[in-house]
């Protein structure tokens, strides 16, 4: 090994991916109850369309399975069923008489009870001029394990909040938190609601941040990218020119939400999402019933705006477990809210028309039975959050040895943040001289901290060999191991610091330390050993081999056919032939070669160290 080369380690830091701590694609997330009494079931893949006992014929849903995928219940916000279709003993207007949430966007969600296995939120949104927010729990032990409604939660049928858009999700805190986002109707403000393993805070977390008057807000989706860093706000109110497409960025470990930004001035009203990256947008406008897809890593995102397609009129697009984005086409399909096909993007987190955006999926067809099955309306579930696990891991990544004086760079994978080293340097990478022990710090996000130590050993090995009548020794020393080689061949019982020669030739030692370093000595000659003279040595000496150093052919010429083999300095039989006059050197390595030269007899007459 060079003493002076440069060792470049990449260290494959073993990272949880990132995907893994989004939501749309955890088990809980895996059926979808929607529409009239229709579904998809991505248990399987493709998703197998399956039949409900929903009944909502326009937005609010939500379903939720368990930890295996195994759906448990699901609501129109209004009502609630079990997996098996019944509706549940006390699952009928769920939030009183008199009050509904069909036509409000997301006016269901679902949110797991911290630290309960058997106990879910259902928030529900009604609709009309004044929304109100309720909150109810469902309880997986009652009804014979198909879930009802508590009837002694406290905050059963009460209001919590009121004058709301039609806006509301959860998004995931690693805190052992998660957030209920809402939008008020009479003011531009967010409204962020704490759910911790205590309960439900009624306190909300108000973030005044937009960039419309109050009444664009009324409709139209929200919705959180999967690292929870960014929002995007779909606009839109009936009879009016208020619309528009907005980012903002969110707090997850306060709740608050800032940075208000216009995407474009589309008129969306229920469809838009984020890809599996975040890096992509994508909106649906009910003016042309056209899908779009926005990229949010160039230089200016509402200039990347492109046309992908057609789909339904009024229809939303949510983020499925397969990682493609799933909407209502209007192929096939009478009106809006009698969707009879689902459209597809297969590959969101690619820009453009590399995306493949389907505007229908034939496998994925909904039919038209009014009492049996139904059709795909304008709302598709909301997604079902868990806390986010807290990260702060540290461990030794790397133990190796610098083999030879020179420096190494360390380095981790790039797309991480916050990067400090125990130098203070705050990039991927840096340059170390010494052995010793380094650490960097560095974030996947603000749940996911790693500390990393790097323990380098620093060996700088060397010997020579040096020669008392016919006894090689090494110097330096003592080593941990010994192997010396004869024209580039182990010496079998040779593994002492000493070797008394036997034959002429080309001799090397390999020493190895107590670290495990190793080195390879340099080459040291022996052609004065007095070896019986014989006709074998007459023709040894008529043979010729040139040219030497060689570069793409080795010549041998010799009075009596003969046979070869060309091995390396490590022993490694490189070519091997009978009755050879020349040898083809192109596709070899530069380096050093011996060449062993043998008569009919397989004796051997000569050994030649060719250089290439």
């Amino acid at each position: 090994m060079n003493r002076k080369e440069l060792l470049s380690l990449i260290l494959l830091i073993l990272l949880t991916p990132l995907c893994l701590e989004a939501q749309y694609n955890i088990p809980q997330n895996r059926v979808w109850a929607m529409g009239y009494k229709v579904g998809l079931d991505f248990n399987t893949n493709p998703p197998t369309v399956i039949t409900t006992n929903l009944i909502s014929r326009n937005e609010a849903c939500a379903s939720v399975s368990d930890s295996s995928g195994k759906l448990l219940f699901y609501t129109n916000g209004t009502m609630v069923w079990s997996a098996d279709g019944t509706l549940m003993p006390n699952g009928d207007t769920i939030i009183g008489k008199g009050f509904g949430t069909y036509s409000t966007t997301q006016g269901a969600l679902i949110v797991p009870l911290l630290g309960d296995d058997h106990r879910y939120y259902l928030f529900s949104l009604s609709e009309g001029s004044n929304r109100k927010l309720y909150c109810n729990v469902v309880d997986m032990t009652l009804n014979g394990g198909k879930g009802d409604i508590d009837v002694s939660f406290n905050l059963r049928k009460t209001v919590l909040d009121s004058n709301l858009t039609e806006k509301m999700i959860a998004v995931p805190d690693c805190n052992n938190r998660v957030w209920i986002l809402v939008h008020s109707d009479n003011q531009v403000a967010f409204k962020a609601y704490s759910i911790t393993p205590s309960g439900l805070d009624r306190t909300p977390v108000v973030s005044t941040s937009g960039n419309f008057p109050s009444d664009y807000y009324s409709q139209g989706v929200l919705k959180v990218s999967p690292d929870g860093k960014k929002l995007m706000v779909c606009n839109f109110k009936s009879f009016s020119p208020a619309k528009g497409l907005e980012l903002y960025d969110f707090d997850r470990s306060t709740g608050a939400v800032s940075n208000a930004q216009i995407l474009d001035s589309i008129t969306v009203y229920d469809g838009g999402t984020f890809s599996p990256d975040g890096s992509k947008v994508y909106a649906q406008t009910p003016t042309s019933s056209e899908v779009f897809q926005f990229d949010l890593t160039a230089a200016n995102p509402s200039a990347s705006k492109i046309r992908l397609g057609p789909s339904g009129q009024y229809v939303d697009m949510k983020l499925g477990p397969d990682g493609k984005i799933y909407f209502g086409a209007m192929a096939g399909s009478a009106t809006f809210n009698y969707y009879r096909y689902m459209g597809r993007i297969n590959y969101p987190d690619s820009a453009g028309l590399a995306c493949q955006f389907q505007d229908s999926v034939t496998v994925l067809s909904f039919p038209n039975a009014a009492q049996t099955a139904g059709e795909l309306a304008q709302g598709l579930p909301n997604d079902v959050v868990v806390p986010i696990r807290s990260v702060n891991e540290h461990k030794v990544v790397l133990d190796t040895l610098i083999c030879s004086a020179g420096s190494m760079e360390l380095s981790v994978p790039s797309g991480y943040a916050d990067y400090i080293w125990d130098d203070s340097s705050t990039e991927p990478g840096r340059t170390i001289q010494d052995g010793g022990t380094y650490w960097v710090s560095y974030k996947l996000d603000d749940c996911h901290t790693y500390v990393d130590s790097f323990i380098i050993k620093e060996s700088d090995l060397f010997t020579t060999i040096t020669i008392d009548e016919f006894e090689l020794s090494t110097t330096g020393g003592p080593f941990a191991s010994y192997q010396w080689y004869l024209n580039g061949k182990a010496i079998p019982g040779a593994t002492e610091p000493s070797y008394d020669v036997t034959a002429n030739g080309d001799y090397t030692v390999e020493i190895t330390d107590e670290n495990g370093c190793r080195y390879l000595s340099d080459v040291y000659t022996i052609n004065n050993y007095d070896l019986s003279v014989n006709d074998g040595d007459q023709i040894a000496r008529q043979i010729k081999v040139y040219p030497n150093p060689a570069s793409n052919v080795l010549n041998i010429s010799s009075p009596v056919k003969v046979s070869v083999a060309l091995s390396g300095i490590d022993g490694r039989l490189y070519y091997k032939g009978n009755n050879v006059v020349s040898i083809s050197l192109e596709d070899f390595n530069c380096g050093i070669y011996f060449l062993n030269i043998y008569d009919r007899d397989n004796k051997l007459l000569k050994v030649e160290k060719i250089v290439k």
